[in-house]
C-alpha cells in the first residue's frame, strides 16, 4: 500500500531534539503555553482543582530568560557582519529582490536559512521552474519576470522522507517527500482553511527527474502528475534539484543543532526559577 506520509526513523527521532530548541528561542510565551511539556507539575497525581491552580501560580510565578532565542540572534548577525556580495548574470539579478516568488531577496533568505541550522542543524532549498511548453519561453518573458526559477527553502520538519542511489561514482537523491501546508479559502470567501500536502520529487526508472503533488480526497490521498520539469534546452532533469543544508555538511545525514545543549540548560534554568520563585513565595 502506497504511503506518501511515510517518515525515516531518524527523522522521527530528531522531532524532539528540533521542537525543543525552537520553542526555546521563541522565548517565554511558547514555553508556559506548552506548561507541563517543560514544567513538570509537582504532585502530578493530585487532580483536585485546588492543586490545579496551585500549578497555574507555580507557572506563573517561574521566570523564562531566552538565552537561546538571543544567543542565535547575535550568531546570525555575526554571520553577515560583512554583508555579502552577489555578481550574477542580467537574468538572475532578480534573485536580489525576489528569489522564492513571494518578495523574499536571497540575502533574506540566507539569514533565515541559518537561523533554521543554529535550531535544527537542517534545512533544504529547491530550485523549481513553473510547467511551461518546449520552445514558448522568450528572453523578454524571463526579462520582466513571468517565466523564472526559484528557490524555495524548507526546513527540518517539512523534509520527512529521502532517498539516495549509486549513479556511476556517486551517490544522487533518487527521492525527496517533501510536507507542505496550503491555505485554501472557505466557500464564504472569508475565512481560510490549511490543508495538509506532500510533493514528491523522484528520480524515475528513465532516471529523469519528476514532481509529484500528493493532495487529500475522499478520506485518503490522491496524486497530482507526475509533472517532468525541462531544462533551458527543453530536455528533462537527470538530478533533483534539491539541496540539503547542514551544520556540519551538506548531505542528507541529520546533523546536531548547535543550539541544543544552550536549550536544555535553558529549560534546566526554568525549573530552578520555578522552584526558587515557589520557594520564596512560600516562606
Amino acid at each position: 500500500m502506497t504511503d506518501v506520509t511515510y517518515q525515516r526513523q531518524d527523522y522521527k527521532d530528531a522531532l524532539y531534539r528540533w521542537r525543543l530548541v525552537r520553542d526555546v528561542c521563541k522565548g517565554s510565551e511558547s514555553i508556559k503555553s506548552e506548561r507541563t511539556r517543560y514544567l513538570p507539575q509537582p504532585n502530578a497525581q493530585d487532580e483536585s482543582d485546588e492543586n490545579k491552580a496551585r500549578y497555574d501560580a507555580y507557572l506563573a510565578r517561574a521566570v523564562f530568560y531566552n538565552a537561546t532565542g538571543r544567543t542565535k540572534g547575535s550568531l546570525v548577525g555575526a554571520v553577515f557582519r560583512t554583508w555579502p556580495v552577489v555578481t550574477l548574470p542580467k537574468l538572475l539579478e532578480y534573485v536580489t529582490k525576489d528569489v522564492d516568488g513571494q518578495g523574499v531577496s536571497i540575502y533574506q533568505q540566507s539569514q533565515s536559512v541559518i537561523g533554521h541550522l543554529l535550531e535544527t542543524g537542517r534545512h533544504g532549498l529547491l530550485v523549481d521552474y513553473p510547467p511551461v511548453e518546449p520552445g514558448t519561453v522568450s528572453q523578454a518573458d524571463m526579462a520582466s519576470g513571468a517565466i523564472r526559477p526559484t528557490v524555495s527553502s524548507y526546513p527540518a520538519e517539512a523534509i520527512i522522507n529521502w532517498k539516495t542511489r549509486k549513479v556511476g561514482g556517486r551517490h544522487v537523491l533518487s527521492l525527496v517527500v517533501l510536507h507542505e501546508t496550503v491555505d485554501e479559502d472557505t466557500e464564504d470567501g472569508f475565512g481560510v482553511e490549511s490543508k495538509d500536502q506532500y510533493r514528491v520529487l523522484r528520480l524515475n526508472e528513465a532516471g529523469q527527474y519528476q514532481q509529484e503533488l500528493w493532495r487529500q480526497a475522499g478520506g485518503g490521498w490522491v496524486i497530482e502528475g507526475p509533472h517532468i520539469p525541462l531544462d533551458g534546452s527543453g530536455k528533462p532533469w537527470a538530478v533533483i534539484p534539491f539541496q540539503f543544508v547542514g551544520s556540519e555538511n551538506n548531505d542528507t545525514s541529520i546533523d546536531e543543532s548547535p543550539l541544543y545543549d544552550m536549550a536544555e540548560i535553558n529549560i534546566g534554568h526554568y525549573h530552578n526559577s520555578a522552584d526558587y520563585e515557589e520557594a520564596a513565595y512560600l516562606v
